[in-house]
């Protein structure tokens, strides 16, 4: 019997050492949206492509994190966006200063699924992803808030 005991807690202890090991690994992310962009209710551009490339950090005791970078294939986005870093709060989303050469030019937010990206820039402009509409862009910005 008590034998029997530490064989279980042995193969207990090995479950958690090897449970902690594989959530310490980050998870290299490399995610592709279609989106939308508005001003003030007027859709302002359409078939954007965002992409959040970067590794994804799940902490067994802290809060979850991602690094990486950005990339927006619009218009109004500088191409050379500075590296992004999002700790994700207990609502479920992360949001982030948006710079490029080190100047603010707007906030990233993501749900903690990589489901929904919103873009609010500086003078205005909201870029919302996935979304082909006006439509679909505020339902995602719905999601997120």
């Amino acid at each position: 019997m008590k034998h029997k005991f530490l064989v279980t807690g042995f193969v207990f202890i090995i479950c958690v050492i090897v449970f902690v090991i594989v959530n310490a690994q980050p998870v290299s992310m490399n995610l592709r949206f279609h989106g939308t962009a508005y001003l003030h209710d007027m859709e302002t551009e359409s078939d954007i492509t965002i992409t959040l490339e970067g590794k994804r950090h799940d902490k067994l005791f802290q809060k979850n994190t991602f690094t990486g970078y950005l990339t927006v294939s619009s218009k109004q986005v500088p191409e050379e966006l500075d590296a992004i870093s999002l700790t994700f709060k207990k609502n479920g989303t992360a949001d982030c200063l948006l710079t490029a050469n080190e100047t603010d030019i707007g906030t990233l937010t993501v749900d903690e699924e990589f489901e929904n990206v919103v873009i609010e820039l500086k003078d205005g402009t909201v870029i919302a992803a996935p979304a082909t509409n006006l439509n679909q862009a505020k339902d995602v910005v719905k999601a997120v808030s």
